[in-house]
Order: structure tokens, then sequence, then C-alpha cells
């Protein structure tokens, strides 16, 4: 697939006048159905065959080395759009799909919905998103260290252009659109919010032990679209637990997994992998003279320490998503 029909078809831009500031606005894809099957979360299966592998035939060894559940991870012969174009970026590849050094061809990067201002971080294998428990094992690729490695892409003839400051970020299975793992990178919001400057604010609250992580809970103001008809946009703030790391060697997938959606899970008496599927995860490089990358994470049972503002599934409110 060319590059400008993906962005094409992946989106269209939508334009508040009054405040300068564009987001996204998902479409549907005339005959891209979404066949995944996310339906009985709380059941393991029997996987009758089936595994996550690579699209060409040769599957990396974490891709082949465990069955898994098929309504959590997907299936080679489902035809969501960006599962088409992550095979394409295998069988035909074109200068959109970037290969990372290191990736050990398990991703590539790509265009995102507004070319030269954000991309996407997609999986070559068959994996749908955060509630895959492929991901956050030990043998899984990082690929949020993909994502930022991705960042410093600088080939002239298909650069990463990145504006700074920029972040990484991954929706919650009911706050996507598109069923094929993809990580966001995309600037910050600067404007009418600026998002480093709150997190400049908070720095000394946000700690580095994993094991405070659930309960260091921190609020932003970001910007989201209002459900009137026609839509605007309006600031609004949100909770969202926050850790910070030194690096990101070790997976985020995995800290997440282990340190959020376990104790969520004892505490709800549910699956932690069906926990997953309502999480998101947001990584930001600390801003100099500070070092390492803030974790933040938001699912709607999240609250604030007021208990009266609630968290959210959808990373998009603290990106800027114009030209």
């Amino acid at each position: 697939m060319a590059t400008g029909k993906l962005e094409t078809d992946l989106v269209e831009m939508q334009s508040d006048k009054d405040n300068g500031v564009k987001r996204r606005d998902f479409i549907k894809l005339s005959g891209a159905a979404v066949t995944t099957g996310l339906t009985g979360l709380g059941v393991d299966e029997a996987v009758a065959g089936r595994r996550s592998t690579c699209n060409d035939g040769s599957a990396t060894a974490w891709c082949e080395q465990k069955t898994f559940r098929p309504s959590l991870c997907g299936d080679t012969r489902d035809t969501d759009t960006l599962w088409q174009k992550a095979q394409g970026c295998v069988s035909a590849p074109d200068p959109s799909c970037r290969t990372v050094p290191g990736s050990n061809s398990d991703y590539v990067v790509v265009n995102g919905y507004v070319k030269g201002n954000d991309y996407l971080l997609l999986a070559l294998c068959r994996v749908t998103g955060i509630e895959c428990p492929m991901i956050w094992q030990s043998s899984a690729p990082n690929y949020w260290k993909g994502a930022w490695e991705g960042a410093k892409l600088n080939d002239p003839k298909n650069p990463v252009t990145l504006r700074s400051p920029f972040g990484f970020g991954i929706n919650s299975r009911n706050a996507r659109s598109y069923q094929q793992f993809h990580i966001h990178m995309a600037p910050l919001l600067r404007s009418p919010v600026n998002i480093m400057n709150q997190l400049a604010r908070v720095h000394n609250d946000i700690g580095a032990k994993p094991e405070k992580w659930i309960s260091t809970v921190i609020t932003l103001e970001g910007r989201e679209q209002t459900k009137t008809n026609p839509p605007t946009y309006e600031n609004r703030v949100r909770p969202y637990r926050a850790l910070w790391v030194h690096s990101l060697d070790e997976n985020p997938f995995g800290l997440l997994y282990d340190w959020i959606a376990k104790p969520l899970g004892a505490q709800e008496k549910e699956d932690p992998a069906d926990v997953m599927a309502f999480e998101n995860l947001i990584v930001i490089p600390v801003a100099p003279p500070n070092t390492g990358f803030y974790l933040l994470n938001s699912d709607r049972k999240l609250k604030d320490a007021t208990g009266k503002i609630p968290g959210i599934g959808s990373i998009d409110q603290l990106f800027y998503w114009g030209t």
C-alpha cells in the first residue's frame, strides 16, 4: 500500500477554527472489515493450531514459541487495514516502511495521520494490541525502545521528522480503531495546554519504584473532542498513574502487567490479561536536566484524589495531531 493511500484511508483531519488545533477523526474503510473476534476474554481457549506468526513465513522465535488466545491476539487471516499494511511491508516494502536498527524484522516505522508530523511503530507479527499476552513476555521485542530508536531515524530520503517534545502511546482496546499492534509516535501538546510544563511541575512527585506506580496518581490537562454535534474541542483534566524509569531496557509492557494489571486483577478478581485490555500506556522522554522516561497509564476506572475525575483509555488528549 502506498504511503499516500495509507494516510488517506486511515484518517481525515478535522480542524477547529476557533483554536487552530487539528485532531484525528477516524473513519471506517470500505472493504476492510475487522474480523479479529475479540470476544470471550475471560476463558482460555484451545488454539487449534493457530500461532502468532510473522507474515513472511519466517516467524521470529518469540512469535512461534507459544500458543495464545486468538480472541486476544488475532489471526493471520484477519483483514484489518494496518495488518494488511504490515504484510505489505514484508512482501513489497516501500520507502514508508522504515527499518529500525536492531529490530530483528519485528517492526517498522510508518507514516501516521499527518505526513511529517506523526508516525506509527507497526508490528510485523500478527498481534492485535495491548491485550495480547505475548507482548509482555520476556522474549517479546521491546517495542518502546524501538519507538525511541525509530524517532531518531535520519535517512535523508525518508527521515522521521517528529517535532519536539514528543512521546509515544498505545490506546486501550476500546479506544483504538485498528486491530494490528501499533504505537503512536507524535508531538506532545504545547498549546493551549503544555504537557511538558505540567510534568515538570509534578516531577518530584513521580517515583522510580515500580511497586509505587499503582498509587502514584497525577493529573494532566489535555485536549479532548466533545460529544456535541458538531464536535468541538475542550481542555479536560484526567488522572494518570506515573512512574519514572531511567531507561527503556526493561519492557514497559512487562512493568504495566506486573505492577498495574496484576494488582488490579487481584482486587477485581479478574484475569490480569483481561485487565490489560482496558489500559493505555504513554511513554514520554523526561526533559533536561533530568533524564529517563515517564510511564503514564490510565483507564476508565481510575479516579483522581477527589474521586470525581475519571481516567481514560485513549491517549489522544496529550498529543498534537495537527500540521
